[in-house]
Order: C-alpha cells, then sequence, then structure tokens
C-alpha cells in the first residue's frame, strides 16, 4: 500500500519491479503488467486478495505450479482468477436487469413481495416472487427469470429418454398382448371343456 496516498488502494510505486526481481528466474520473466486489489479496504484488515497480470502466459503458469509468489519479506498463495458470472439483482425491488444503486421503483422483498426489506421479512414461510409471482423466492432457480433458471421437473415422475420409452412402452405392449393371449386359450380351455361334457 501506498502509505502517503493512505486511500486502502493505490499501491506503491515500484511494485511490479520488484515483484519482477523477486520472482524471476533464469528462464521464467515474472514481468507484471498490472495489479489490482480485488477487495475494498477494511479498517483492520490483515490480509487481501489481489490480481497481477502478468507479460508473459508462462510466468503466469509458472507461478501457478510454484503455489506462491513473493511481496518482499512475505509470500502470497498464487490461483488462477475465476470470473463469475453477474446476476444483475436488485435488492431493492428485487428484480432482474439492473443494480439497486441504479433503481427507481419501490422497494419490495425478495421473499414475500410486500414493501419492506428482504432481510427483515416475517413471512418466509409464505414466498411469493416479485419477478414471476411464483410461489418462491426470487434467489429460486426454478423462477424463469432467474439468469441461471432450472425448469421444475414434472410432478409425475422422472422422464426417460425417448429410447428407453419406446422400448418400455413396447415392453408393457408385450406384456399386455400375452396376457390376453393366455385368458383366450383359458376361455377357450374352457369352452372345450364344455362341450366335452
Amino acid at each position: 500500500m501506498d502509505l502517503e496516498r493512505d486511500d486502502g488502494k493505490t499501491l506503491r510505486t515500484g511494485v511490479l519491479s520488484e515483484f519482477k526481481e523477486q520472482n524471476c528466474t533464469g528462464t521464467v520473466d515474472c514481468t507484471a503488467m498490472k495489479v489490482a486489489w480485488l477487495s475494498k479496504e477494511q479498517s483492520g484488515k490483515r490480509v487481501g486478495s489481489l490480481v497481477i497480470w502478468m507479460k508473459q502466459p508462462a510466468a503466469a503458469e509458472h507461478l501457478l505450479q510454484q503455489g506462491f509468489a513473493r511481496f518482499r519479506a512475505s509470500g502470497a498463495f498464487c490461483s488462477k482468477l475465476e470470473q463469475r458470472e453477474s446476476i444483475d439483482l436488485c435488492y431493492n425491488c428485487n428484480r432482474y436487469g439492473h443494480k439497486q444503486v441504479n433503481c427507481t421503483h419501490q422497494k419490495k422483498c425478495g421473499i414475500c413481495s410486500h414493501p419492506h426489506d428482504t432481510r427483515n421479512c416475517s413471512q418466509r414461510d409464505s414466498p411469493r416472487c416479485p419477478a414471476c409471482k411464483g410461489d418462491h423466492p426470487i434467489f429460486d432457480r426454478r423462477c424463469r427469470f432467474h439468469p441461471k433458471h432450472v425448469p421444475e421437473k414434472p410432478r409425475f415422475g422422472p422422464t426417460l429418454p425417448p429410447a428407453m420409452a419406446k422400448e418400455k412402452l413396447a415392453k408393457e405392449r408385450r406384456a399386455k398382448e400375452k396376457a390376453l393371449e393366455e385368458r383366450r386359450t383359458e376361455e377357450g380351455e374352457a369352452d372345450d371343456n364344455m362341450l366335452d361334457a
């Protein structure tokens, strides 16, 4: 951190050159192009996550395989940054497509759809989605508006793949035909017995 700026996010000048000096090997050039904090400043916080953009992919691979990078007298664990898909859910009106900062709608609970904060909801047992009016909270993936929507499975049981369904129907049809033929055979034998008498 740059103690002179004291804004909680500016790194000291020379960090990139120091990083290169401390992490380069005879075969790998660990030149960093950019460094940025992932987390916001919190008072009393002693550790944080940095993203380091390397000039050469081979350098990034080297640090990932090594598992750590050197920063002055300390070290840091290395892992690949995994970008996560952003879900634009507004926590004010609990609708998708915008964030709370830009919201112009009335406050709506994400659980029961009444005009109060979701964290203060007292009707958690009777959810009503503010987006689709379904009987689930806004966070549920059954909601057709949820970016990672998972359709509900049919209530009558699991569905079979087409080939298996055809095979099952054919087996059922053969079983019915066999039972019908056995009944006819039994009835025919009974008729023959009546004629003999």
